[in-house]
C-alpha cells in the first residue's frame, strides 16, 4: 500500500477544567515535532526517560530563548 509506516503515536489527556494547560501542552508537542530534530532524537532514544527528555529538553531550550 502507498502509506508510510507509523512510528510514533502521542496521546494527550486533560481534565475538562484544564483547557489552557492542554492547549499549551499541545503547542509544545507540535513545536517539538516540527523542530526538525524530533525524528532523529526520538529514534535514538533507548529508554522511557530518554523519550521524555526529547520533549522536556526541547521545551527547556525554548523557554531559555524566550526569556531574553
Amino acid at each position: 500500500s502507498g502509506y508510510a509506516p507509523v512510528n510514533t503515536v502521542i496521546l494527550m489527556f486533560s481534565s475538562p477544567g484544564k483547557r489552557s494547560e492542554y492547549l499549551r501542552g499541545l503547542a509544545m508537542v507540535a513545536q517539538t515535532i516540527l523542530s526538525g530534530k524530533f525524528e532523529s532524537r526520538w529514534e535514538k532514544a533507548q529508554t522511557q526517560e530518554q523519550l521524555k527528555d526529547v520533549f522536556l529538553l526541547a521545551h527547556s531550550r525554548r523557554q531559555s530563548f524566550s526569556d531574553y
